[in-house]
């Protein structure tokens, strides 16, 4: 049921995305699985309104442990061969987070909740959010955020994945050089 509604939530995202022209580059999986932290925390009306976006069809009690599940089939046992999947989640400082919210953070996403004073100091929450993305990344993505954030900004979600593996059939080494991506 998870990965149905992951799949239909991936088909309306690309094509909000497809919409806009260009080169798309974009993993569903990790925006749904971010979006679930917050969801994990939502309720009344945009808890409604966040389970019809993102195609949650479980009650919350149900939904946390079965994206844990399909999250590790998706890793597949890789975490430690190459690939690393990080969330974390980012509050504004002095924004009281219930225990059995972080709780599911944890448990269910791995996840950790930090305080950061986007207030009154953004340019430093956007560091300490960047410093997490390097070491998670092992410093192949430097400036997830960029611009600092807003005074305004009261959460930022993050999904850091990293893969760095071997290919089956490498490529020949004289055949390759680095260069500027172009399209």
């Amino acid at each position: 049921v998870v990965a149905e509604g992951m799949n239909a939530f991936t088909l309306d995202l690309y094509r909000r995305l497809a919409a806009e022209g260009g080169n798309i580059v974009a993993s569903p999986p990790s925006v749904s699985i971010a979006f679930g932290m917050a969801y994990a925390g939502a309720r009344g009306e945009t808890e409604s309104q966040m389970a019809t976006a993102l195609h949650y069809d479980l009650p919350q009690d149900r939904l946390h442990p079965a994206v844990r599940t399909l999250a590790s089939r998706l890793v597949g046992g890789q975490e430690g061969r190459g690939l690393r999947v990080a969330n974390a989640m980012w509050v504004q400082s002095g924004y009281p987070l219930l225990p059995d919210f972080t709780k599911v953070l944890g448990r269910d996403y791995g996840a950790a909740a930090y305080a950061a004073d986007f207030e009154a100091d953004p340019a430093g929450a956007t560091r300490s959010i960047n410093g997490w993305v390097r070491s998670a990344t092992s410093d192949r993505i430097r400036d997830l955020i960029r611009p600092d954030v807003s005074p305004d900004t009261s959460l930022v979600l993050t999904n850091a994945v990293h893969f760095l593996g071997a290919w089956k059939e490498p490529f020949e080494r004289r055949m390759t050089e680095d260069g500027d991506f172009n399209t």
